[in-house]
């Protein structure tokens, strides 16, 4: 009896290692990782559709002539962002998130 209970013992203490560094795992670096590759997305696709709406505005208000204004159209065509603009959002994202 006793070599059974001992065995039942180890292998309960194994499982519970096991189970908690699975967790452990998750949470510290599977979940940071999906949640970033997620900021990542949002915060472009956000960044580009910011950028075509200041085109549109610039556009519409007639700061920008001529070369510049060609530059923005075409940069804005190609999906193109501020890199500040896509900073901010991905920084907002992560902190809605809990990793900043």
């Amino acid at each position: 009896m006793t070599a059974k209970y001992v065995f039942l013992s180890i292998l309960t203490v194994v499982l519970c290692i096991l189970i908690l560094s699975s967790g452990w795992f998750y949470w510290y670096e599977i979940r940071p990782s999906q949640i970033r590759r997620g900021c990542n997305q949002w915060a472009e696709s956000t960044a580009k559709e910011m950028f075509v709406s200041k085109n549109e505005i610039i556009k519409s208000s007639g700061q920008k002539q001529g070369a510049d204004a060609r530059l923005y159209e075409e940069a804005s065509v190609r999906g193109m962002y501020l890199k500040d603009d896509y900073r901010e959002y991905y920084e907002q994202c992560l902190r809605s998130n809990g990793l900043r």
